[in-house]
């Protein structure tokens, strides 16, 4: 009885820190792309860990150690294998956060992801957009896997459909 009651009290001493973890809004796929401004499939060709862009995320917090310790900047090398939707010479550079509350994506060399990108942007930061796990919805380390592939065909009806 008493170790049922201690698993009880170490699942509700969890709870509150998975309550403040990132969360990713509940959309269709359909509302997500209609909501998107650029949609890409992409596969990683190398991943930099680049504290540099720390100082220019976080230069407000520039001087706090334990922050700069908890969140790594990743900078995602990556080729277009194929667009679904927007300005194809939108090319932004890829950021991934690595730590914990920040929606890393995990970008990883040799992975293929899809890449939903609700804006163009922060103007703060031109060139660059931040990856996480929202925006980074199907990912695989396969291309032509049959469930990754359902996922890029439902890109591709919903681009045909608008042409």
């Amino acid at each position: 009885m008493l170790s049922r009651v201690l698993v009880l009290v170490a699942i509700l001493a969890i709870k509150p820190a998975s309550a403040q973890a990132y969360s990713c809004p509940n959309k269709p796929v359909e509302l997500r792309y209609e909501e998107a401004y650029r949609i890409f499939l992409i596969h990683v060709t190398r991943v930099t860990l680049d504290d540099s862009l720390h100082d220019l995320f976080f230069s407000d917090r520039a001087d706090d150690d334990e922050f700069r310790e908890s969140i790594k900047p990743v900078l995602a090398d990556y080729e277009i294998l194929e667009d679904f939707k927007g300005d194809v010479s939108f090319k932004p550079k890829l950021i991934d956060f690595f730590g914990i509350g920040t929606g890393f994506a995990g970008l990883y060399p040799g992975q293929y992801y899809l890449v939903m990108l609700e804006n163009h942007g922060d103007d703060r930061f031109p060139g660059y957009h931040v990856a996480n796990i929202c925006n980074t919805p199907f990912r695989h380390h396969r291309l032509n896997v049959d469930s990754f592939q359902e996922q890029l065909n439902a890109m591709r009806a919903l681009r045909d459909k608008e042409h």
